[in-house]
Protein backbone atom coordinates (compact mmCIF):
# COMPACT_ATOMS: atom_id res chain seq x y z
CA UNK A 1 0.00 0.00 0.00
CA UNK A 2 1.13 3.61 -0.67
CA UNK A 3 2.01 5.16 2.43
CA UNK A 4 -0.53 8.02 3.15
CA UNK A 5 1.70 10.97 4.63
CA UNK A 6 0.60 12.02 7.93
CA UNK A 7 1.91 14.83 10.36
CA UNK A 8 4.21 12.49 12.84
CA UNK A 9 1.75 13.74 15.59
CA UNK A 10 -0.73 11.83 14.19
CA UNK A 11 1.49 8.68 15.00
CA UNK A 12 -0.12 6.65 11.70
CA UNK A 13 0.98 2.97 11.99
CA UNK A 14 0.50 0.70 8.99
CA UNK A 15 -1.15 -2.33 9.60
CA UNK A 16 0.15 -6.17 9.32
CA UNK A 17 -1.04 -8.67 6.51
CA UNK A 18 -3.36 -10.40 9.25
CA UNK A 19 -4.61 -7.19 10.63
CA UNK A 20 -8.56 -5.78 9.94
CA UNK A 21 -9.67 -2.03 10.35
CA UNK A 22 -11.09 -3.35 13.45
CA UNK A 23 -7.83 -4.22 15.07
CA UNK A 24 -7.13 -0.22 15.50
CA UNK A 25 -5.28 -0.44 18.76
CA UNK A 26 -6.88 1.83 21.59
CA UNK A 27 -6.91 5.88 21.01
CA UNK A 28 -6.38 5.40 17.55
CA UNK A 29 -8.96 5.37 14.57
CA UNK A 30 -8.65 3.14 11.35
CA UNK A 31 -8.76 5.50 7.86
CA UNK A 32 -9.00 4.30 4.74
CA UNK A 33 -6.02 5.39 2.01
CA UNK A 34 -8.56 6.05 -0.53
CA UNK A 35 -10.17 9.29 2.04
CA UNK A 36 -6.76 11.18 1.21
CA UNK A 37 -5.06 9.68 -1.97
CA UNK A 38 -8.32 10.25 -4.23
CA UNK A 39 -11.18 11.63 -2.29
CA UNK A 40 -9.31 14.72 -0.79
CA UNK A 41 -9.64 14.55 2.16
CA UNK A 42 -7.77 16.47 5.18
CA UNK A 43 -7.24 16.82 8.27
CA UNK A 44 -8.25 18.01 10.75
CA UNK A 45 -12.21 17.83 9.21
CA UNK A 46 -13.80 20.63 8.30
CA UNK A 47 -16.74 21.30 10.69
CA UNK A 48 -19.16 20.62 7.61
CA UNK A 49 -17.52 16.65 7.82
CA UNK A 50 -18.03 17.10 11.69
CA UNK A 51 -21.68 17.94 11.70
CA UNK A 52 -22.13 14.95 8.80
CA UNK A 53 -20.87 12.38 11.19
CA UNK A 54 -22.40 13.86 13.97
CA UNK A 55 -25.62 14.03 12.31
CA UNK A 56 -25.57 10.43 11.20
CA UNK A 57 -23.97 9.37 14.21
CA UNK A 58 -21.48 7.53 12.44
CA UNK A 59 -17.83 6.79 12.58
CA UNK A 60 -15.73 8.46 9.74
CA UNK A 61 -13.98 4.38 9.63
CA UNK A 62 -17.38 3.27 8.80
CA UNK A 63 -18.22 5.25 5.85
CA UNK A 64 -17.36 4.12 2.42
CA UNK A 65 -15.05 5.98 0.22
CA UNK A 66 -17.79 6.61 -2.27
CA UNK A 67 -19.97 8.07 0.78
CA UNK A 68 -16.70 10.28 1.60
CA UNK A 69 -17.01 11.49 -2.17
CA UNK A 70 -20.69 12.46 -2.41
CA UNK A 71 -19.88 14.45 1.18
CA UNK A 72 -16.67 16.43 -0.11
CA UNK A 73 -18.35 17.12 -3.42
CA UNK A 74 -21.27 18.69 -2.11
CA UNK A 75 -19.01 20.49 0.30
CA UNK A 76 -16.51 21.75 -2.72
CA UNK A 77 -20.04 22.62 -5.21
CA UNK A 78 -21.17 24.56 -2.65
CA UNK A 79 -17.88 26.08 -1.27
CA UNK A 80 -16.89 26.50 -4.98
CA UNK A 81 -20.55 28.87 -5.21
CA UNK A 82 -19.68 31.13 -2.15
CA UNK A 83 -22.08 29.05 -0.21
CA UNK A 84 -21.67 27.67 3.32
CA UNK A 85 -22.50 23.94 3.13
CA UNK A 86 -24.59 22.99 5.80
CA UNK A 87 -26.31 19.15 6.36
CA UNK A 88 -29.94 20.33 6.00
CA UNK A 89 -28.46 21.40 2.58
CA UNK A 90 -26.83 18.07 2.35
CA UNK A 91 -30.04 16.54 2.85
CA UNK A 92 -31.63 17.80 0.41
CA UNK A 93 -29.67 15.91 -2.18
CA UNK A 94 -28.71 12.59 -0.51
CA UNK A 95 -29.76 10.13 1.89
CA UNK A 96 -28.00 7.42 3.75
CA UNK A 97 -28.00 4.08 3.25
CA UNK A 98 -25.43 1.09 3.96
CA UNK A 99 -23.20 -0.87 0.79
CA UNK A 100 -21.49 -3.60 1.54
CA UNK A 101 -21.21 -3.33 5.01
CA UNK A 102 -19.86 0.71 4.82
CA UNK A 103 -22.27 3.42 5.56
CA UNK A 104 -23.01 5.95 2.17
CA UNK A 105 -24.84 8.24 0.28
CA UNK A 106 -27.04 8.07 -2.64
CA UNK A 107 -29.15 10.85 -4.11
CA UNK A 108 -32.23 11.58 -2.77
CA UNK A 109 -35.52 10.28 -4.63
CA UNK A 110 -36.37 13.36 -6.85
CA UNK A 111 -33.48 15.89 -5.80
CA UNK A 112 -31.54 17.20 -8.75
CA UNK A 113 -27.86 15.04 -9.75
CA UNK A 114 -24.97 17.66 -8.40
CA UNK A 115 -22.57 14.83 -9.20
CA UNK A 116 -22.12 11.16 -11.26
CA UNK A 117 -20.22 9.00 -8.98
CA UNK A 118 -17.14 7.77 -10.14
CA UNK A 119 -16.74 4.25 -11.34
CA UNK A 120 -13.97 1.30 -10.10
CA UNK A 121 -14.01 1.87 -6.48
CA UNK A 122 -12.07 -1.30 -5.72
CA UNK A 123 -9.70 -2.67 -3.02
CA UNK A 124 -10.10 0.28 -0.95
CA UNK A 125 -11.31 -1.96 1.90
CA UNK A 126 -7.64 -3.09 1.63
CA UNK A 127 -5.82 -0.09 2.05
CA UNK A 128 -6.41 1.27 5.36
CA UNK A 129 -3.97 2.18 8.61
CA UNK A 130 -4.48 3.77 11.81
CA UNK A 131 -3.78 7.38 13.21
CA UNK A 132 -4.01 8.77 16.71
CA UNK A 133 -7.92 9.74 17.34
CA UNK A 134 -7.36 13.07 18.56
CA UNK A 135 -6.29 13.86 14.79
CA UNK A 136 -10.37 13.52 13.73
CA UNK A 137 -10.71 16.36 16.31
CA UNK A 138 -14.28 15.47 17.19
CA UNK A 139 -15.89 12.27 19.03
CA UNK A 140 -17.27 9.77 16.95
CA UNK A 141 -19.40 6.82 17.90
CA UNK A 142 -19.79 3.55 15.83
CA UNK A 143 -23.57 2.99 14.47
CA UNK A 144 -24.50 -0.28 13.91
CA UNK A 145 -24.24 -1.06 10.45
CA UNK A 146 -27.31 -3.89 10.59
CA UNK A 147 -29.57 -1.73 12.37
CA UNK A 148 -32.44 -0.14 10.78
CA UNK A 149 -31.75 3.28 9.10
CA UNK A 150 -34.91 5.54 9.48
CA UNK A 151 -36.65 7.27 6.54
CA UNK A 152 -35.64 10.88 6.71
CA UNK A 153 -38.82 13.57 7.32
CA UNK A 154 -37.04 16.81 6.07
CA UNK A 155 -38.44 19.74 7.79
CA UNK A 156 -36.98 21.91 5.42
CA UNK A 157 -38.51 23.93 3.11
CA UNK A 158 -38.37 23.08 -1.01
CA UNK A 159 -35.13 23.70 -2.99
CA UNK A 160 -36.96 26.01 -5.64
CA UNK A 161 -37.14 28.14 -2.42
CA UNK A 162 -33.49 27.86 -1.35
CA UNK A 163 -31.88 31.62 -2.93
CA UNK A 164 -28.89 29.46 -3.78
CA UNK A 165 -31.13 27.55 -5.80
CA UNK A 166 -29.85 29.59 -9.22
CA UNK A 167 -26.38 30.13 -8.02
CA UNK A 168 -25.34 26.67 -8.29
CA UNK A 169 -23.62 25.58 -11.57
CA UNK A 170 -21.69 22.15 -12.39
CA UNK A 171 -18.72 21.68 -10.69
CA UNK A 172 -16.41 18.56 -12.09
CA UNK A 173 -14.91 16.24 -9.58
CA UNK A 174 -11.16 16.60 -9.49
CA UNK A 175 -8.37 14.85 -7.80
CA UNK A 176 -6.29 17.39 -6.31
CA UNK A 177 -2.15 16.45 -5.20
CA UNK A 178 -0.84 18.01 -2.05
CA UNK A 179 0.83 20.85 -3.36
CA UNK A 180 -2.35 21.79 -5.57
CA UNK A 181 -4.10 21.45 -1.67
CA UNK A 182 -1.37 23.72 -0.18
CA UNK A 183 -2.22 26.72 -2.64
CA UNK A 184 -6.23 26.35 -1.60
CA UNK A 185 -5.75 26.67 1.82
Amino acid sequence: MTKVKMPAEFGEIYPHDVDTVGDAPASYVTMFADFFEIRNLRLPLTIFMVELLEYYNIHISQLSPLGMVHARHFKYCFRSQNIEPLVEDFQRFYQMTVLLGFFSFIQRNGAPKIMTAPKGLTKWKAKFFYIKEVAVTCKLHFRNVTGPIAKEQLNVPELGQQEWVGQLQAVPLKSLGNKELQYCR
